[in-house]
């Protein structure tokens, strides 16, 4: 054991040091076997063997046959599914619906070729007049189906099958010869609507040759009625002095592709005996191997094994995956080890991760909680307030006390609720109300398309915006300030602008508002907490993918977006 180890046996893969250790005790004895026994068959069973093949031969030609009609029978299946004629005829017009109509036409042809044959079906293609559609792999020229040549043949069959000979195709970095079995889609009124094509592995042919017992030396190759090859096996025939091989030929029922088997006849004429008395000897001789390669394999798998068990053991019971141990032995089960440890890594880090958001989550919640103030009594004061205000004919307090109550009413829901937007634009008008009694000299104008107003957002999602452009942006202005809020619909994207006309934010003020909203400085926040507290609950019930981004020039005003998913506003 020590010497396997010195040289290179822990750093041979599994396979290869079985293929090192059976073959001595399999496929030497085997050969040699064969070899002398049929050294001495005469010359009549020659006639024994040819029958033999004839008979194996026209079976195998009558399992060719039916394996390739039932592939006909597939294509013939697919022409009339509705998924497909719709496809072909009338193209989705949103990619939503092309991909749904793609994933309904994949489920059904999977079930269509479900079985041993869809082993056999690398790809199921349709060509229409605007598009192309391929179930499987494709190839990297795309099996060339834009040769003028296949779609003219196709075409000439009126909606009858076609068989292409075999080509060499490329998918994913692996060559493979298979055939292009193809036919003319029709709607129900006979018009050509679009191509379908199956690519079938030529091991349809070859798999059954290989399956049967006219042995390992038999050449064979399937051929066209016109003398075109087809397919053919590898093995090269080895003739001895005045011995010609057999050959024996039948021609296939429906297809009238001629199938040839050649055998030879070296290992005919060997002694029976000789052969016996040699596997004797051979089988005794590799036992001794075969028992020292059965203790090896078990010093080399069982125990490596075990440890791995081990392992899982105690990365199930939490563990820390720096005190999982490492081991040596077969190559595989280290590997399979090592992928454990990681795995278990991964998951740890998973934690840490899911630990941190929810973190993130409650600080933002909190910071939420912190700007609002104290509704309920403060919901009783201001009651008290306006019915005071009646009374004087105060209206103007009295209108001032209503928007500030409807706002805070609103604020008593939960921070992390989905409204309508529409709600969230009354509220916003309230706030603006209010503003305007102490600040009078400024404009709001909000641009919203009337089917966005049921769309669902965050609460507060856009007033802590508009303050901001209040104290930051009108507050140092001259002139009648302006406030714009545009709402609308891009690509798969919810929109929300919020643009005034303010002094506007420096360069340098605006990379560190950035930095802060993105939390890059690496500090708590005590200003623009508002910006940073939007941009966080966006991401936290979005993703990633949304939030804030923030355009401003000198006294040019300022651009506040916010960037919503479409699907998670339409739920």
């Amino acid at each position: 054991m020590n010497i396997f180890k010195l040289f290179f046996w822990n750093k041979l893969p599994l396979p290869y040091k079985l293929f090192l250790v059976y073959t001595p005790l399999i496929i030497i004895p085997v050969i040699s076997g064969s070899f002398y026994l049929t050294s001495k068959f005469n010359e009549s069973n020659r006639n024994t063997v040819t029958e033999y093949s004839e008979e194996l031969l026209e079976l195998i030609s009558g399992k060719i046959d039916d394996r390739m009609s039932v592939f006909e029978d597939i294509s013939f299946q697919l022409l009339w599914v509705p998924e497909i004629q719709r496809f072909l005829q009338n193209p989705p017009v949103s990619p939503y619906e092309n991909v749904e109509l793609k994933a309904s036409i994949s489920n059904r042809v999977d079930a269509i070729t479900a079985g041993k044959e869809k082993k056999s079906i690398k790809a199921v293609v349709l060509i229409s007049d605007t598009d192309r559609l391929v179930i499987g792999e494709d190839d990297k020229n795309k099996y060339f189906d834009d040769d003028p040549s296949f779609v003219q043949i196709a075409l000439s069959k009126k909606g009858r099958v076609e068989w292409f000979l075999p080509q060499t195709f490329t998918s994913s970095s692996l060559k493979f010869d298979a055939f292009r079995l193809a036919r003319v889609v029709r709607n129900e009124k006979l018009q050509n609507i679009g191509l379908l094509y199956l690519v079938l592995d030529t091991k349809i042919i070859s798999d059954f040759f290989k399956e049967t017992k006219l042995g390992e030396d038999v050449k064979w190759q399937m051929q066209t009625a016109t003398g075109e090859e087809i397919v053919k096996s590898s093995t090269d025939i080895k003739r001895d002095t005045g011995k010609e091989p057999i050959m024996i030929s039948h021609t296939l029922n429906h297809f009238r592709w001629l199938a040839s088997v050649y055998l030879p006849l070296n290992d005919l004429y060997k002694t029976i005996d000789q052969m016996n008395q040699l596997t004797l000897w051979i089988a005794l001789f590799f036992l001794l191997i075969g028992l020292l390669a059965t203790y090896i394999l078990a010093i080399d798998i069982i125990v490596p094994l075990r440890r791995l068990k081990n392992n899982m053991k105690q990365g199930i019971k939490g563990v820390a995956p720096s005190s999982l141990r490492k081991f040596t032995g077969t190559k595989e089960l280290v590997e399979l080890n090592d992928t454990f440890i990681s795995v278990m890594y991964e998951i740890q880090q998973l934690i840490l991760e899911v630990v941190k958001n929810q973190s993130l989550k409650r600080n933002a919640e909190i910071k939420a909680l912190q700007n609002q103030l104290s509704p309920h009594f403060l919901y009783n004061a201001l009651n008290s307030i306006r019915w005071m205000a009646m009374l004087q004919n105060q209206h103007n307090i009295k209108e001032m006390i209503d928007s500030l109550s409807q706002l805070l009413t609103y604020s008593m829901r939960k921070m992390d609720e989905l409204v309508p937007i529409h709600e969230e634009l009354s509220a916003l008008n309230d706030y603006i109300n209010i503003q305007k009694v102490g600040q009078q000299n400024f404009q709001f104008n909000v641009d919203m398309h009337h089917d966005l107003r049921n769309i669902r957002v965050l609460k507060f999602l856009i007033q802590p915006l508009i303050e901001n452009s209040l104290v930051h942006g009108l507050a140092q202005i001259n002139c009648t300030g302006k406030i714009n809020v545009t709402i609308y619909k891009k690509d798969l994207y919810l929109m929300i602008h919020v643009i005034d006309n303010g002094c506007g934010i420096s360069p340098d003020k605006l990379e560190e508002i950035v930095n802060r909203l993105n939390g890059k400085d690496g500090k708590e926040p005590t200003k623009h907490i508002g910006l940073r507290n939007v941009h966080e609950r966006i991401q936290l019930h979005y993703g990633q993918i949304s939030g804030l981004s923030i355009d401003s020039a000198v006294d040019k005003g300022t651009r506040v977006t916010i960037t919503l998913p479409w699907e998670g506003t339409t739920r």
